[in-house]
């Protein structure tokens, strides 16, 4: 014998049968279900670290990730990118004077 769960002994509520408060109060939570039933609280924390680790991943390929020996596409942007560091860590011509006539090179 087969068992349905929803029987029609207990009728449906309906704004005619139901309190009005509990009606609008369940009535959105119903209307809801389609998308919230299914996140979890921390859903928007996985979604912005999945991005994060996806983006260093990016970055850490293109940049630093070992193709071989060979030319490949990322070399025009490492090039650039390793002579921007350098350029940055070091001492200009400029520099190396001033610190020079100041005593401190």
């Amino acid at each position: 014998m087969r068992i349905n769960k929803f029987s029609p002994k207990s009728p449906i509520p309906t704004k005619e049968t139901a309190d009005p408060s509990l009606f609008l109060k369940y009535g959105r939570r119903v209307q809801n279900l389609g998308l919230a039933r299914y996140l979890s609280p921390y859903s928007r924390s996985y979604h912005v670290g999945s991005i994060v680790l996806s983006v260093a991943t990016g970055v850490y390929i293109v940049l630093y990730a070992d193709f071989g020996q060979d030319s490949h596409c990322f070399v025009p942007i490492r090039n650039w990118y390793h002579h921007k560091i350098s350029e940055f860590w070091s001492l200009s011509d400029k520099e190396k004077q001033e610190l020079s006539e100041q005593g401190k090179l």
